[in-house]
């Protein structure tokens, strides 16, 4: 459920019921906030749990509107018995107040993993697909990567769709994102394709962080990793991560 308070956290206030996985602050208007639901839907099969995200945008935390399923967003067909979605990360920048990244992922066409990753540059108003291949989801290749899994060139199936998932926008550069997996993932062009800098076998590697990647913040050069690891910390953008663990 999703409710607001003003008192410091004392009491809340309901304002909206459901499975939220996400919610973020407008940057230009901190009174203003987008959020993601989970929510099952009815598929010609019915021997599981199928899902699918609605996205939210409200303001004076709460008095706003549902979009659900805007313009351009995933939604699940109801007659593909293998389409779910799984989780839903979105992140936005000061860099770019009106634009919104979502990271999508679940099993689609085909393939698991990522469902796709989405961009909007009015609020979240209208969406449009960014990557990977012709999507959503389809089998991992070369051509149509799936950065949520063990393969550093994309091409292999499934691994992270649920918990170990991560996304962030830098807060001065609107097309440079940070995507987290297996590993850490890097797009410098809006999120239309991603390279990895670092296996998560590579521990040598100056840029290495341990795997299973749940959060990632920026903070201006400054990036903060969470994984199964611990805390990683870089100070250059993401060229070299130090552990910060100790104690």
């Amino acid at each position: 459920e999703m409710g607001n308070s003003n008192n410091g956290g004392s009491s809340f206030t309901l304002k909206f019921n459901g499975y939220f996985q996400e919610i973020e602050l407008c940057p230009s208007a901190p009174d203003t906030i987008y959020a993601v639901r989970r929510v099952p839907y009815t598929n010609v099969a019915q021997t599981k749990t199928w899902y699918r995200m609605e996205f939210l945008y409200a303001t004076a935390f709460g008095n706003g509107i549902w979009y659900g399923l805007p313009a351009g967003w995933p939604s699940a067909p109801t007659t593909d018995s293998l389409t779910t979605m799984l989780r839903a990360e979105i992140s936005v920048t000061p860099a770019a107040p009106r634009t919104v990244y979502a990271l999508v992922t679940g099993t689609a066409n085909g393939g698991s993993g990522l469902y796709g990753i989405y961009k909007s540059v009015d609020r979240g108003a209208s969406w449009t697909f960014q990557c990977c291949g012709a999507g959503p989801g389809g089998p991992a290749s070369l051509t149509n990567p799936n950065p949520m899994g063990y393969a550093t060139d994309g091409s292999g199936e499934g691994a992270q769709q649920d918990y170990n998932v991560a996304l962030s926008v830098d807060p001065t550069n609107v097309n440079k994102l940070q995507l987290g997996g297996i590993m850490r993932w890097v797009s410098t062009n809006g999120g239309a394709s991603f390279t990895c800098p670092a296996g998560w076998t590579e521990s040598g590697s100056p840029s290495y962080i341990h795997s299973d990647v749940q959060d990632i913040r920026q903070y201006g050069s400054d990036i903060w990793v969470a994984c199964d690891g611990g805390i990683y910390y870089s100070n250059d953008g993401g060229t070299t991560f130090n552990k910060r663990v100790n104690g």
